[in-house]
């Protein structure tokens, strides 16, 4: 699973490092699969900007039995063995987490398979690798070689990995140029950005592709165009999401087009109808059929039911699983702000906060949710990795 994860979904829906994309942009890839962004869910995210607050709210549903982050119970660290250099991001389902090492001139993937605890380093083939999301033992991931003297990246790939030996299969290749990929039930996403014609400097048009893939990864049929729409602000500290789930692709919109208003939208997968989240929802993490996003603090939506509820007053870049949700939330140190690294209930809104960092999230690693797991990148770049143990 995986929050951009261009975060995003499953989602999702911020990578810790920066990818160039090809229109000469920094970006960064993000997980849930929000992926951050199912597995989950899936969420792919492009540094996103600001923290806005709301009341919160209790709501009254009933939690499922032993829902892990909403029932009787606590989320446990368990340990990660350590890789050869500092992890930069994350993706994370229920079989692996994935972890993203390296730099501009040589980049390296590895699998942290729960079941076995072994870690295995993906077949990566070249320079510049990384975008990562995974849902259940499939993993996807972009490729590319950087050019000094154009400032972009050439020779752009998606590749699919079935863990925890292969094989690996090319999803999508360079006539296509694509980034950010996400993956959850059966299908693997990207977007292929180019400059917005009418405004190049400011903005990106941000079209998502998406392809059926066999359990080996590889295509099941020839891309479609999911989103013509989607739109980029890609100035200073701008961000861009979008998350994606079995049912449904969630993506931010940063200015009206195509019929479409400035916030965030919802496509539903499997009759291609779309509504709107609100012109103030921003960085949306989908799972299941949940989607939280940034309104005023973290606000959450059943698609299903259409019902809505405040999830917390100062929580921001969310990575959503089936019953629960991981964020960041800001607290004042002194003269500095850090951040919590929390989770919490969907229905009940049981939270336990999970451990501190002092980087803002917009400039990081995000936080990234499974079913059962959920793991983030320390400021040292070491993954604190949590599974959920039910309780009494």
């Amino acid at each position: 699973m995986g929050v951009l994860a261009v975060l995003v979904v499953a989602a999702a829906v911020v990578a810790a490092v920066l990818l160039l994309r090809g229109d000469g942009t920094n970006v960064a890839a993000s997980t849930t699969t929000t992926a951050q962004i199912v597995s989950s869910s899936t969420t792919t995210t492009v540094l996103p900007t600001t923290t806005t607050t709301v009341p919160s709210t209790t709501t009254t549903t009933t939690a499922v039995a032993a829902a892990p982050g909403d029932s009787p119970g606590k989320w446990v660290e368990v340990p990660v063995p350590s890789v050869p250099v500092t992890v930069q991001y994350a993706s994370l389902s229920d079989s692996a987490l994935l972890l993203e090492t390296g730099d501009e001139t040589s980049s390296k993937i590895y699998a942290y398979m729960l079941g076995s605890s072994s870690l295995i380093e993906l077949p990566v083939k070249s320079p510049q690798a990384g975008a990562t999301d995974i849902d259940g033992d499939l993993a996807v991931w972009w490729e590319g070689t950087y050019n000094d003297s154009t400032s972009s990246y050439s020779d752009q790939h998606i590749y699919a990995y079935q863990l925890p030996d292969g094989p690996l299969t090319e999803v999508a290749g360079p006539d296509r140029n694509p980034s950010y990929p996400q993956i959850a039930g059966g299908r693997v996403t990207w977007v292929q950005s180019t400059p917005l014609d009418s405004d190049p400097e400011e903005f990106s048009r941000m079209p998502i592709y998406g392809v059926r893939v066999n359990a080996d990864g590889s295509p099941a049929g020839d891309p479609d165009e999911l989103v013509s729409s989607a739109i980029a602000n890609v100035v200073g500290d701008s961000g861009w999401t979008y998350s994606l789930t079995p049912s449904y692709l969630v993506w931010e919109q940063a200015q009206a087009d195509s019929g479409l208003d400035a916030g965030s939208h919802v496509l539903t997968l499997g009759d291609a109808q779309t509504s709107s989240l609100g012109g103030d929802a921003w960085r949306p993490s989908a799972s299941g059929n949940v989607v939280v996003y940034a309104s005023e603090g973290l606000k959450a939506k059943d698609l299903s039911s259409q019902r809505v509820w405040n999830v917390d007053a100062a929580g921001d870049f969310p990575s959503t699983a089936p019953t629960f949700v991981a964020y960041f939330r800001p607290i004042q140190k002194g003269d500095t702000t850090a951040y919590e690294v929390v989770a919490r209930g969907l229905d009940n809104g049981k939270e336990q906060v999970l451990g501190q960092v002092s980087n803002p999230p917009w400039l990081w690693a995000p936080v990234v949710a499974s079913a059962n797991h959920v793991a983030y990148v320390s400021d040292d770049g070491k993954p604190h990795l949590f599974e959920w143990q039910a309780g009494e």
